[in-house]
């Protein structure tokens, strides 16, 4: 609901006469425009009528984190950690028989695995059968209720044992469409619902058989970052046909055949995405007819060897470094036999040599946007390693007293930080980034070695060699990143000096990075005003 919808019931109500009488509906616009969620639910707390408005964008987005509250417990807090754990469960017990609980849209469920082991270092051990009864029912409360959200649309669940009776539950949400499952255990595994989206993410226990959770008939995006769950996820399709389905990302390809065979059943693929193939395995080239309209490839080298001759891609990031330039430069010289001029080239880890760098500007005169990791060598030892440690506290003075949990009263006494308008929630007013000048854009001195760290630097020998006439980027290029892990860094004059004298050659230009994202820099509208990463900085070539 927009902000003018909020300015126009406060004109017309009476209660928003009187509201009115006390701030203006100015005031009223800005906390619906600016204020957290945390601070909407404060403010409809003391207004009605703010309330009614308020209150659909309230309930849209639920969510708990019970690995959240395991990382905060201390000897000094574990009381207060099983009445929050107590209050998640009351609460979805009092949301699933809300009226209102078809405005929820959205859920994002953290549960836990460890439970109350997690915390019972903390716990005293007469209390540890209560840590586990309220954990339990946060985990039973949910699973038993979710089918009470009818208009749910998104789901996203971390740490859960996704059983048949969990999978009844979301049979029954007739609107679900994105569905996130990270670090579960999938134990009920028949039955398709209708997603648009899937992801499958985190450790598991190993589980051979065929996986069936998302029709073919409807999906659009699968995202697998979990390895041992793909093969059984591509058995479960079976031979059927993907025929909406736009995008494909995959951790690893544990059996090349049956992948291949898999992408023949997805026509309209449009984004394919591949952490890890079989360098051994032999890949079967497929017909030209197959992934007709494949234009976004990630993958190895060998995978892309195999997959982007003919195709209209025009969008390609090379995984892992091949063995040496001439390997690269052949894979380049593969991708050049796209159907479409590449526009997009991200390079893998690589020491470039200005005739390497040359012959793939030659290649793909077209290229709109290109990123490469440079290699930088330094004799600075890496520094030292530093170990987390959770913080030590006090212990509560009440440690062994009893803990009366009580679901009428469970909401009485809360924390001063969950009522509070101090600390967590408060809304942190940014102070306007400072704007600097380049008056000149003149050529940046970016010399390869540096006497403090004595390394010779990748980033400033390309920037070196484009300045002085000896290497051409593409005419019409708009983004440039070149990413360093180690070597040289550039001062903010030198990163201004840089941008300005890129900026005169190519005025295409929109954004650059040096080194990091955080020397990374875009062109704010069509002037010549950038901004640094997050806009701390702003800066303006006249």
């Amino acid at each position: 609901m927009a902000t003018d919808v909020l300015y126009f019931k406060l004109r017309q109500s009476p209660q928003g006469m009187k509201e009115r009488a006390i701030l203006p509906v100015e005031v009223w616009s800005a906390c619906w425009a600016l204020c957290p969620r945390r601070q909407l639910r404060r403010i409809s707390l003391v207004c009605k009528l703010f309330r009614s408005i308020v209150l659909p964008v309230l309930f849209r987005e639920q969510s708990f984190d019970m690995v959240a509250l395991e990382i905060s417990a201390t000897s000094a807090n574990w009381m207060d950690t099983v009445r929050h754990s107590h209050r998640t469960a009351v609460r979805l017990d009092k949301l699933a028989q809300n009226p209102h609980a078809s405005w929820v849209r959205s859920w994002n469920a953290v549960f836990s695995f460890n439970g109350a082991a997690a915390m019972s270092q903390f716990v005293p051990a007469e209390h540890t059968p209560l840590l586990e009864l309220t954990h339990d029912r946060v985990v039973t409360t949910f699973s038993t209720t979710i089918h009470m959200y009818e208009n749910l649309t998104s789901l996203d669940l971390a740490q859960l044992t996704v059983d048949a009776s969990v999978r009844a539950g979301l049979a029954s949400l007739q609107r679900i469409e994105n569905l996130h499952l990270s670090r579960c255990k999938i134990t009920g595994r028949d039955g398709f619902l209708r997603l648009r989206t899937l992801t499958i993410a985190g450790y598991h226990i190993p589980n051979a058989d065929p996986l069936q959770i998302a029709s073919p008939d409807d999906l659009r995006t699968i995202t697998l970052d979990r390895g041992p769950e793909i093969v059984p996820l591509l058995n479960g399709f079976g031979s059927k046909t993907l025929p909406h389905l736009v995008h494909l990302s995959m951790e690893a390809v544990p059996d090349v055949e049956q992948w291949f065979r898999f992408l023949r059943q997805c026509p309209l693929l449009e984004t394919l995405v591949v952490q890890s193939v079989d360098q051994g395995a032999n890949q079967p080239v497929l017909q030209p007819t197959a992934l007709s309209r494949l234009r976004v490839l990630t993958a190895p080298a060998s995978s892309i060897q195999s997959l982007a001759p003919h195709r209209p891609i025009s969008d390609v990031t090379i995984l892992r470094s091949p063995s040496s330039l001439d390997v690269l430069l052949l894979v380049c010289m593969v991708i050049a036999r796209s159907t479409v001029p590449l526009r997009t080239l991200s390079l893998p880890y690589l020491t470039p040599t200005r005739e390497f760098l040359a012959t793939i500007f030659a290649l793909f005169p077209d290229l709109r946007e290109l990123s490469m990791k440079v290699a930088g060598f330094s004799n600075l030892p890496c520094g030292n390693a530093f170990l987390w440690h959770r913080p030590s506290a006090v212990a509560s003075k009440d440690y062994a007293r009893p803990i009366e949990l009580c679901d009428d009263n469970a909401f009485d006494d809360l924390p001063l930080d969950e009522i509070s308008d101090d600390g967590e929630g408060s809304v942190e007013v940014k102070e306007a980034p400072a704007m600097t000048m380049v008056k000149k854009a003149t050529r940046p001195h970016l010399p390869s070695e540096t006497f403090l760290n004595i390394c010779v630097d990748g980033t400033a020998d390309i920037l070196n060699w484009v300045f002085d006439d000896l290497l051409s980027l593409p005419s019409n290029l708009e983004v440039l990143r070149l990413e360093q892990d180690r070597g040289m860094w550039f001062s903010l004059a030198d990163q201004h000096q840089t941008i300005a004298a890129l900026g005169s050659i190519y005025p295409r230009l929109r954004e650059v990075q040096f080194t990091s994202a955080h020397d990374n820099w875009k062109r704010v509208g069509p002037g010549e005003i950038w901004d640094s990463a997050g806009g701390s900085l702003t800066w303006e070539v006249p």
